[in-house]
């Protein structure tokens, strides 16, 4: 899918973050060696750690350029892949990503504005977690949303986290799920 609003020169990296535009896998971005060592970033061990790394290594990086015309990447589905055979645990590990994510949110950025960008990033990413659970016709959202709400998050952007769609995650799980699954199958058949 087509970014609009991804930086068009080099920013420094927490002005990256607020574009909301961060790459979901660590193979898209190019990564100086000495800045990587300096910092001692290290992944979590589990799947999907490309979320949860990324907004760290992009917080404290003093540039970041989004290069769209650079394509270094060469996609082939095959039935053995990653994708193909995707297990329910990955649904789990990414809600422990974003709660990894959000622990880093809240201990070690200080700017409201970046902390702003970063919930709605995690949000987001739970979300399409939460949508991608219905489009491979699994049953586990109930314990995803008790998941979410037992590490202190929500699938909820800033926006929608004042009424029906709050009240319905925080009292109603239930149709709460019913409206996203909904909402998803109309998206599929249109």
């Amino acid at each position: 899918k087509e970014r609009k609003h991804y930086p068009q020169t080099v920013v420094p990296g927490k002005a990256f973050i607020k574009t909301e535009y961060i790459p979901s896998t660590v193979w898209t971005m190019a990564y100086r060696r000495e800045y990587m060592q300096k910092m001692k970033f290290h992944f979590i061990n589990i799947r999907h750690e490309d979320v949860e790394f990324i907004p760290r290594v992009c917080y404290y990086a003093e540039k970041v350029m989004y290069s769209p015309s650079i394509v270094c990447y060469n996609y082939i589905q095959s039935d053995i892949s990653f994708m193909q055979n995707y297990k329910e645990t990955g649904f789990f590990d990414k809600i422990k990503a974003m709660s990894s994510l959000n622990k880093f949110k809240e201990k070690d950025v200080k700017e409201k504005d970046v902390r702003f960008h970063l919930e709605n990033y995690i949000s987001s990413v739970l979300m399409e977690n939460l949508k991608f659970s219905f489009s491979i016709s699994s049953k586990a959202q109930f314990q995803m949303i008790k998941s979410m709400k037992s590490a202190n998050l929500t699938p909820l952007k800033h926006a929608k986290r004042n009424g029906l769609h709050a009240i319905l995650y925080k009292y109603f799980p239930a149709l709460f799920i019913a409206y996203y699954r909904r909402k998803h199958s109309k998206r599929d058949r249109s």
